[in-house]
């Protein structure tokens, strides 16, 4: 009795795996694209980047066309990451004009380029920001002119 329940079991296993495999590939044609899980996805450059009250919207140039990606959630942290000219693939169930939060699986910083004046760089300095050795070889920059009032 006990080996006929370890053999259902295990044909169970056989079947579960090969059907997992086979399954996806054999009935793909037969399911309709809604419920298809198929991503396709879009590499392009940042052509345009503007932050609103709440979302940012980038616009990325790819070969397929123009993407307008319109994000509502993680905006300050998808505004640090992405810039104008960055290289950047995002993941969509098809390719469309339009796209509210699409999943980015990659960004590349464009060569060569420096970030903008107003990005915050979060990369490690090449020197500590605390010098070494004791607080009286610290020297700090004069402080700034005043402005001179104008003639009368």
């Amino acid at each position: 009795m006990a080996r006929v329940v370890v053999v259902i079991f295990l044909a169970g296993v056989v079947v579960g795996v090969v059907g997992t495999i086979l399954v996806p590939r054999v009935a793909a044609p037969y399911i309709p694209a809604g419920f298809r899980d198929e991503a396709t996805e879009v590499d392009g450059r940042v052509a345009g980047k503007l932050r609103e009250a709440g979302r940012l919207l980038l616009t990325i140039e790819s070969d397929r066309g123009s993407v307008l990606a319109t994000f509502t959630e993680r905006v300050s942290e998808i505004d640090l990451l992405v810039a104008t000219g960055d290289e950047i693939v995002i993941s969509m169930p098809e390719y469309e004009p339009f796209a509210i939060n699409p999943p980015i699986e990659h960004v590349a910083r464009a060569t060569g380029q420096v970030p903008p004046a107003g990005d915050v760089n979060l990369a490690t300095p090449s020197e500590p920001n605390v010098p070494s050795g004791s607080m009286d070889s610290l020297t700090f920059p004069p402080p700034p002119a005043s402005p001179q009032p104008p003639p009368p």
